[in-house]
């Protein structure tokens, strides 16, 4: 009974990141949603796993290794180890590309930055998509 007990914060955070990505893949109108109808007219397969990239501010400097080393145990990758001259580093991870999947991951890079004073957003794919023949749209 301990053990759950030393982990309910975890599971917490899991279960209202579960909750904001179903809620959130399910309404039409969100932000992920509309993310992920751009993402399709652009051309990515919705559905398909891919490299993404996240914008993330670090607004306490003195905090950043703290907070790159917790994106690192939270499975994303820094493109930079230091933040630019405006407290920003571009971050990576593997996500499909769904707005439920979009969100989880979004939520939990902020997650593990907040504490150190940073706060990220979705880029998008880091890769662009595959050259497919559309008709209507300009080259």
């Amino acid at each position: 009974m301990g053990h759950l007990l030393d982990h309910a914060p975890a599971l917490a955070a899991d279960v209202i990141d579960v909750a904001t990505a179903a809620l959130s893949a399910a309404w039409p109108r969100s932000l992920a949603a509309r993310e992920v109808e751009r993402l399709a007219e652009d051309g990515y397969v919705i559905g398909e796993a891919c490299d993404v990239d996240f914008a993330l501010a670090l607004h306490t400097p003195e905090l950043a290794d703290m907070a790159l080393s917790a994106i690192t145990l939270a499975g994303f990758t820094a493109l930079d180890r230091h933040p630019d001259a405006h407290g920003f580093v571009t971050v990576r991870a593997p996500v499909r590309l769904r707005a439920y999947d979009l969100v989880r991951a979004a939520s939990r890079l902020n997650r593990a930055v907040w504490r150190y004073g940073g706060f990220a957003e979705v880029i998008g794919p880091a890769a662009p998509a595959a050259a497919v023949d559309m008709p209507g749209r300009a080259a």
